[in-house]
Order: structure tokens, then sequence, then C-alpha cells
């Protein structure tokens, strides 16, 4: 099986860049080699004996592991004593043949004496393997037992790999541009002067106001879980200093709400013509639209409480052990070589034969103290196992007769247990309920909404039935009156058109300025999602290294407890009871913060759901007031159509070139109604395609980090085992 097979096995994909794939497995093996002890490189390292010179030896890519010339031992010396290590120096640290030195140079080595073709230099090093990923026979001149720990470390390698690239293809923010109306505006004609008398004052547009509840308080975390008290220890032998750990909650910062401007229509009223004196009856009151009223239920959800009850901690009796043996002590042997007599005959007489012997002295006074040193060993360890032996018997016959602490003690463990399955239990039962309700609630408000739009078309569709009688009426006085001004009507009908065009313009900016504030809300409510979002995961990230930190205090406090061989049951009941609290101190905070969670995510859930209903609401109350605004715009039209009657203007040119303006304003009125549909649907589709490839991307980088955890954890402890052997 090929490295490549092994590491698409454990990250569970196919890799197509081998090269990286190569170098990731190259680097894990240097790794690995760089842990392993010598012992377990010796059979897979090369002698070198090519170093017959002063030119050095090149040690790049290569792990030494013993340096000698012609069969002696070379000592390292620091660089900066080379020159003293050279031939006739005179130096104390002069090389010599019996006692070769060696120094690092960048990555070459040097050998001191310079070795010769008679006196080689000899480089024990292994060399650095280079792992292809195609290799199926394992990796040349490398132990067995530590190739798996080379496909571990480059699985953790390539999984990191995959987790940035993913974090670098996660979609930005969507940035959606401002809706740009591409159809042009038809140019009014130019019209002989003519004079109608006309005094009604155009319909103006008047934009609704928009008022969103403040983004919901969030509450700091508060953890009302006071940490346990360590017991207080009778005189034992345990020192153990370590802090219980303690929760940091994180924070959270939320983006402002939008700021949305005020709707500012920029075009001019047209102004009315004058018209001559002329009169048409009509007595028809024009058609009101009356807007239906919404009423909206807010959703109203309880805490979550927890009403399961802590059990209490039990009361432990005091017991003791009586023991007052003296612990054994080391006395280490004492030697002093004279070395002065020595240095004297080496460096001032240069007596070589008296060195030979002084130093054959210092030799054997060293033997005697190694011998000294194990007899002392022997006695220490012949009293140490008189002293445990002594510990044990008085252990065994303080043998505590009460057992009822013991079974206290487990009995409230099994409570601990039993509490934290009541309060996960009561979690869940108000997780259900509060989806339940939520679902309802929504459910509800949706066929309200429904229900609201039908209200409005049907309004809508009373109204125009009126309208249309209204009209009717009109065009019957209209026809009734016959009025012979032609001049007028020209006027009236140029300033009808006048009137269209300011009603098409109107109707574009509001339309425009709806599209551009439903863009910038839905980018905030997406930007506003994804911090909320985050922060439920900084809780968990959080909970999560407190617990981490908790294991090695834990740890830490059986290993003290162990260390100390403690002498008294009663200690070791308090300390079990200490851990028992600090277990009940751990279940509390997690029940604290994640009921903390609940509660955060109850009130994000519901304010979302207030700002969506009011920006919802905002965009009715937008198509009331365009309603009242057509409303009136129909009154206006209607009294400037008798008007038109009344004037009949004389020049048929006239006549064609604002017929011909009407129908221009037509087809750009529905141009600019084609362009707003097509753009609110891409609109839409780009704001649900870039939310869903977000959570996606968010989820995958979750999944590839806990599996890249994972495999560097394996791959530490792999490292670990190696390191030890």
């Amino acid at each position: 099986m090929s490295f490549q097979t092994q590491v698409e096995d454990i990250v569970g994909v196919s890799i197509s860049d081998t090269s990286a794939l190569s170098d990731f497995l190259t680097a894990s093996a240097r790794e690995v080699a760089d842990i392993l002890p010598k012992e377990a490189l010796l059979h897979n390292a090369t002698i070198d004996e090519t170093t017959t010179d002063s030119s050095g030896y090149n040690a790049e890519n290569k792990r030494i592991l013993d340096i000698a010339r012609n069969g002696r031992l070379s000592v390292e010396a620091p660089f900066g004593i080379s020159t003293q290590l050279e031939t006739s120096s005179g130096s104390i640290y002069e090389a010599s043949i019996r006692s070769p030195f060696h120094y690092y140079k960048g990555k070459t080595i040097f050998i001191k004496p310079d070795p010769t073709s008679s006196q080689k230099g000899q480089i024990f090093a292994f060399a650095y393997p280079t792992v292809l990923y195609s290799g199926t026979t394992g990796i040349a001149s490398f132990p067995d037992n530590a190739e798996f720990a080379v496909v571990l470390g480059a699985s953790s390698k390539y999984l990191f790999r995959m987790t940035s690239d993913e974090i670098d293809s996660a979609p930005a923010v969507l940035s959606i541009s401002d809706l740009s109306i591409s159809a042009s505006a038809p140019t009014a004609p130019s019209l002989q002067s003519n004079a109608v008398a006309f005094s009604e004052t155009a319909p103006a547009y008047s934009k609704p106001t928009i008022s969103l509840s403040n983004a919901p308080s969030i509450s700091d975390l508060s953890i009302g879980v006071t940490a346990p008290t360590a017991p207080s220890l009778s005189s034992s032998t345990v020192s153990f200093s370590e802090t219980a750990p303690t929760y940091t909650k994180p924070e959270i910062s939320l983006a402002p709400a939008p700021s949305i401007t005020a709707l500012n229509i920029s075009d001019t009223t047209p102004e009315a013509p004058e018209l001559a004196n002329s009169e048409v009856s009509f007595s028809t009151t024009a058609p009101t639209y009356a807007s239906p009223v919404l009423s909206l239920e807010a959703l109203t959800i309880s805490d979550l409480s927890i009403s399961s009850a802590l059990p209490v901690s039990p009361s432990l009796s005091d017991n003791s052990i009586s023991f007052s043996a003296s612990v054994p002590t080391y006395t280490a042997p004492v030697i002093s070589p004279d070395f002065s007599d020595a240095n004297t005959w080496l460096n001032t007489e240069e007596d070589s034969e008296m060195v030979s012997s002084r130093m054959q002295v210092i030799s054997g006074q060293l033997q005697e103290y190694q011998a000294d040193i194990q007899s002392a060993v022997n006695t220490f360890n012949k009293e140490n196992a008189q002293y445990q032996a002594e510990l044990q018997k008085a252990t065994e016959d303080a043998r505590l007769s009460s057992q009822d602490d013991g079974q206290k003690l487990q009995k409230y463990g099994s409570e601990i247990q039993s509490y934290q399955a009541d309060i996960n239990k009561e979690i869940q039962e108000y997780q259900a309920n509060f989806q339940k309700d939520l679902q309802l609630w929504q459910i509800k408000r949706q066929t309200d909404l429904q229900k609201y739009g039908s209200e409005i078309q049907n309004s809508l569709n009373s109204f125009n039935k009126e309208n249309a009688e209204y009209q009717a009426q009109l065009q019957i006085s209209i026809q009734e009156a016959q009025l012979l001004s032609q001049d007028d009507a020209q006027k009236i009908q140029n300033f009808s058109a006048s009137v269209s065009a300011y009603q098409s313009s109107v109707s574009k900016q509001v339309q425009q300025f709806k599209e551009n504030t439903q863009q910038e809300i839905s980018i905030w409510q997406t930007k506003r999602q994804t911090e909320l979002q985050q922060f439920p995961s900084d809780i968990q990230n959080e909970l999560n290294e407190f617990n981490k930190e908790n294991v090695a205090y834990q740890a830490e406090l059986q290993k003290a407890i162990e260390t100390g061989r403690l002498g008294s049951q009663d200690d070791v009941q308090k300390v079990q009871k200490y851990s028992g609290d600090v277990a009940l101190y751990q279940a509390e905070v997690a029940d604290k913060v994640q009921e903390y969670s609940q509660n955060l995510k109850k009130e994000i859930d519901i304010w979302q759901t207030k700002r969506q209903t009011e920006l919802q609401q905002y965009s009715t109350d937008i198509q009331n007031e365009l309603n009242e605004f057509n409303k009136e715009n129909v009154e206006y039209q209607a009294k400037l159509q008798e008007a038109i009657e009344e004037g009949r203007l004389s020049s048929q040119d006239d006549v064609q070139a604002v017929q011909k303006y009407a129908q221009e304003i037509g087809s750009y009125g529905a141009s600019i109604n084609k362009e707003v549909q097509e753009y609110q649907a891409n609109l839409s589709q780009n704001v649900q395609e870039a939310g869903a490839n977000l959570q996606r991307s968010q989820f995958k980088t979750q999944a590839l980090q806990q599996q890249y955890q994972l495999c560097e954890a394996k791959y530490q402890a792999e490292l670990a085992r190696l390191s030890k052997k």
C-alpha cells in the first residue's frame, strides 16, 4: 500500500497535490528522526570515513550520532575556541591524537587535529530520508516501527492545509450593487403656446418612517457557583499548589444596525398650465382607498429554569494512622583527587610520564569513589526497604474500620450523575418545547401576513371598481361638455404628459429606494447572523478550554496524592471529597453556561423575528403610501382630463406628439418594471445562495478542524511513545 493511499485513508479524501504530499511526508520523517533516541537509529546509520584533510565534513540533511578520529571518540567544542584547538597552539584546549576535538561551522564539521589518509575522520551519521508519495516498500534506512508516525504527521499537515484552503475559499460578505435603471426616459415634445386654466396641485408622495426595535441587550455571563475550597490536610508529604481552573466568558461585539437614509424625491412637481374659463358639470365624489389594519401577536417564551435539586455533599468521619519511623537518609562519600599536581606536571614541567602516573593515581581514586558510592546506595536501599516495610505495616495495622464513608462517597457520586442526567433531560425538554412554540408562532405570523396581503388586494380591488364607475361618470360629463378650446386641451395634454413623467420618475425613485434599503438590510442581517453564530462557538471554545484545564488540574491533584503516599486515611477521604466537589463545580459551571446559551439564543431568535416583522411592516407601509399616492393621482388625473376636455386643443400635430410621448412613457414604465423585477429575483437568489454557501463553508471548516486536532493528537502521542524507547 502506497503512502498516498495510507494518508487518503486517514484524511478521507482523494489527494491530487502529490508534490505537497511528498513534502509533508519528508518533513514528518525528519521530525520523527529528530525525536527518536540515538539507540533507535544506530542500525540505520552509516560511517563516513572520507574526511582525510582539513576541508571538513558537510553535515547537511544528516543527524550526527557520533564523531571519532582514527577510532578515538571526539569531543564537541564551541566554535569560539576553534583556533585554540589547532596543533602547536600552546592552549590547554589543544587537540591531540589521543584527545581529538570537533566543532561546527555552519553545516560543516571540522575535526582537530586534521584527519589524514592514515588517521581518518569517522562520522557516524543518520541521513534524513526523502519520502515519495508513491512509495510502497517502506522508507529506506528508517526504523520500521516509526513509519506509521510519518504517515500520521503527513496526514495532520495535509488536514491543516485543507482547513486553511477552506477558510480562504469561504464566501466573503455578499456584495450587491445598487439597482441601476438602464432604460432612458423619453423626452417631452415641444408644444405650441396655448393657455389652459388649471389650478390643481399635483399629488406628492409621502415616504413612511421606519422605527426598528433596539438590538437585544445581552447581559454578561455570570457564574454563580463558587469554586470548592481545597481541604485542610494533616501533616503529610503531599505538596500541591495548582489553582482550580476558572471559566472565562467570551465577549460579543455586534455590528450596528444599518443607517437608512430618508427618501428624497429629486424630481420637481410639474407646474399646472393656465386654462381658459370653461366649466364641466360633474359632482361625483372620487373613490377613497381604505388601508387594512395589521395586528401581529408577540411571541412569549419563558426562560429556562433548572428544577433538579443539587445533591448534598456527605459528612465524613475522622480516622488516623500512627507511624513514627524516620525516613532513611543517603550519605554521599567524599573524594578530593589532587588535580593541581597533575596540572603542574602537564603545563609547567611538561613531563608526560609523570602526568600519566598522576592520572593513574587519580583514576584509582575515582574507582574507589565509585565503589564508595555503590556501597552508600546499597546501605540506603537497605534502610529504605526497612522503612517501607514499617510504613506498610503501620498502614495495614491502621486499616480503617468504618466503611460508611466510602459508601457515602459512592452514593454521592451516583447522586451527582443522576443530577447531571436530570439537568440534560430538562434542557432537552425545554429545547423541544421552545422549538414547537416558535414554529407555531411563525406559522401563525405567516398566516396573519398572508391574510393582511389579501386584505390589501381586496381593498385595492374595491377601489378599482369604484374608480371605474367614477371614470365612466367623468367621461359622460366630459362628452356632454364638448368644450371648444383646443389650445387649452393641447396645454393640458402637455401637462398630463409632464405629470405622467413625474409620476414615473417618482415611482422609479421610490422603487430604487426600496431596493437599496432592502439590500442594506439583507447585508446587515447576514453579517449580524454570522456574528451571532460565532458567539455560541466562542462560548463552546471557552468551555472546552475550561474542561482541558480542569483535566490537567485533576491530573496534578491525583499525581500529588499518589506522590505523597498519604499516611492519614482521613486525608485521603478529604481529598476524594474535594475531588467530588471539583467535579460538581465543573458540572454546575457547565450547566450555567448551557443555560446562558439557551436563554441567549432564545432572546436573539425573538429579536430577529421581531426585526423581520418590523421590516415587513415597513415594506407594507411603503406600499400603502404608494397606493395612497396612486389614489390621489387618480383624482388629479380625473380633474386634469376634465380640464383637457374643456380645453380641446386645436393643433392635431401637438396632439399626436403628446400621444406618441404618452406611449413612450408607457413603454418606459414597462421597461422599468421589468428591470426591477429581474433585479429583485436576482437579489433574492444571490442572498439565499450566499447564506447557504456560508453555512456549508463554516460546517466544513469545523469538521476539518476537529479532524486535524484528532490526527495531530495521535501524531504527538506516537512521537511521545517513540521518544521513550
